[in-house]
């Protein structure tokens, strides 16, 4: 996955969770604030090590998949109790990425950037997954958002080229990478990206309607 669409470590700090095997396989129910604080930190726990994040990603296996679910159930109770917690929706989303689940993943990060709408990582995961999806369009008003919240960000940029571009918009994905480029010239993805953009207005690759068409040669 190019490196554009992953979100940034910053996160594991925020949300405090380290390597840790322990979960129930019984019913999770949250029912107090308590509670709610233990099952979510616990839930976090599960999931964290194995999230995809920029330069890394952790190979999954039946084990790992299990202690994900456990994760995932963990946080649904979380959510049940507290549907405002948009860092649980988030984690959810990532791990349904460890299982594959593109549909379930996209659904989390959309309830989260439906509360958070002040930090552009969560802006950014969701317009990723839109893509895989080829929601192209909802992926570009994702990252467009996130360009108003830090517009200095030329990675956002490269994001915008690539929505724009899986939308059919070609002219305004070659301006969207170019703008990319003036501000950070010496970026290989954004580089990657504006020959991607070329190679399809040239038709030398065909139009794209997600993100896995942009890796088939």
């Amino acid at each position: 996955m190019l490196r554009v669409f992953i979100i940034m470590g910053i996160f594991s700090s925020l949300f405090g969770c380290n390597k840790d095997d322990s979960a129930e396989l019984s019913p999770v129910v949250v029912t107090n604030e308590d509670e709610h604080n233990m099952i979510y930190e616990r839930g976090c726990k599960l999931i964290y090590p194995h999230m995809q994040l920029l330069d890394r990603a952790p190979k999954v296996n039946r084990k790992v998949k299990q202690q994900v679910s456990r994760g995932i159930a963990d946080l649904d109770a979380v959510t049940a109790y507290k549907p405002e917690n948009w860092a649980a929706y988030w984690i959810k989303g990532k791990g349904y990425q460890v299982l594959g689940d593109a549909q379930a993943a996209n659904a989390e990060f959309k309830a989260s950037f439906a509360i958070q709408k002040e930090n552009p990582d969560v802006a950014r995961e969701y317009a990723s997954t839109c893509l895989d999806l080829g929601q192209a369009g909802e992926a570009a008003r994702a990252t467009e958002h996130a360009i108003k919240l830090t517009p200095d960000d030329a990675g956002l940029y490269a994001n915008l080229a690539l929505a724009l571009l899986i939308d059919g918009k070609h002219t305004e994905a070659r301006e969207a990478v170019s703008r990319s480029l003036q501000m950070a010239p010496g970026d290989k993805i954004s580089q990657a990206v504006l020959t991607l953009v070329d190679d399809v207005i040239s038709g030398k690759k065909p139009q794209p309607n997600n993100m896995a068409d942009l890796h088939k040669r």
